[in-house]
């Protein structure tokens, strides 16, 4: 009886871990985190709209573990690395461009980039977050 209650308890525990493992996958079914350009959608604590006509983007690029964007006037770019959940990012750099307009976005980006441990795709939205605490939303775009 004690081997039958202890194999259940067994089972029972790798299922628990197993759902649990599956709460936020990386990816359901939507765009991959690789390979495409993600417009930002907001940044969550921080409601600041960039002015001018390019969108502020970012693309993973898988092969050489580089992410790159527009940040509203800067290029940025810095390594990354990514797994099922986690994401870390490397320093990032960027141009040294002026542009009075949209330094504050550009900084409240690369602040929230920077803080980034996990990500969530779901469809075609692509979530930055800080210990489950949403940071950067983004959508799959061109």
């Amino acid at each position: 009886m004690r081997r039958f209650l202890s194999l259940v308890l067994l089972v029972a525990t790798g299922f628990i871990l197993t759902a649990c493992s599956t709460i936020m996958p990386k990816n359901r079914g939507g765009a991959p985190l690789e390979g495409t350009t993600w417009r930002l959608a907001s940044i969550v604590e921080n409601p600041i709209v960039a002015s001018g006509s390019t969108p502020v983007t970012i693309r993973f690029n898988e092969p050489d573990g580089r992410v790159g964007g527009f940040a509203g006037c800067n290029t940025i770019f810095a390594s990354y690395a990514a797994d099922d959940e986690d994401i870390s990012f490397g320093p990032i750099g960027a141009t040294k461009m002026l542009c009075p307009e949209n330094m504050e976005l550009e900084a409240a980006l690369i602040n929230a980039l920077s803080q980034a441990d996990v990500y969530s795709i779901k469809g075609n939205e692509l979530t930055l977050l800080r210990r489950e605490r949403p940071l950067l939303k983004f959508v799959a775009g061109n």
